[in-house]
């Protein structure tokens, strides 16, 4: 019997449509991440430079963070619901997810810097501040260390679909993922 080449186009047609949603997905923790590196920059820099607006800036981002960490939930909840995906793709969707939540409290905790500096820059200096600024400079370094330690390579979140297992996404880590998520920004 030969096969109905309808059901093939119209399969075709599925995997097309799904691909697509991936790459949405993974379009969106992109954003999301360049905002949490933009919330991060900012927060420091309103600690640093007394920069009132820097602060201002991540407060009025913090809406939108959020805001993106509920469209990422609910599009790979709809993903994993409508396409019950496999293997590799069921991989990304769950590393998404997780990567999402991180970001969402890295956030949250340059909220919490800008919070801070706002209480901070209403007081004279009592010293300089050198220890910030140095690791604020340090952690996107160690970050790099830590992802690029695995096999010597860089993957993180730019090559999620290319790991084949989860145990790689685990030794990886998020926090390699975010640094991807800076060096593709």
């Amino acid at each position: 019997m030969i096969p109905d080449r309808s059901d093939l186009k119209r399969g075709d047609e599925y995997v097309r449509h799904f691909v697509e949603e991936l790459e949405q997905l993974k379009s969106k923790l992109l954003e999301m991440g360049a905002l949490v590196e933009v919330a991060i920059h900012r927060s420091v820099s309103a600690v640093t430079q007394k920069d009132r607006a820097a602060a201002e800036d991540v407060f009025r981002n913090e809406q939108r963070i959020n805001q993106i960490e509920v469209e990422i939930d609910d599009f790979a909840v709809n993903l994993l619901a409508l396409h019950q995906p496999l293997a590799t793709d069921l991989r990304l969707i769950v590393a998404a997810l997780k990567i999402n939540t991180d970001l969402e409290r890295v956030g949250d905790l340059a909220v919490n810097i800008g919070e801070a500096a706002r209480r901070y820059n209403q007081h004279p200096p009592v010293k300089k501040l050198i220890d910030i600024p140095r690791m604020a400079g340090i952690a996107p370094g160690r970050s790099e260390q830590r992802c690029g330690q695995h096999r010597g390579q860089r993957h993180c979140i730019g090559k999620l679909p290319a790991i084949a297992d989860v145990k790689e996404v685990i030794k990886v880590g998020r926090v390699g993922a975010l640094v991807v998520l800076h060096d593709r920004l």
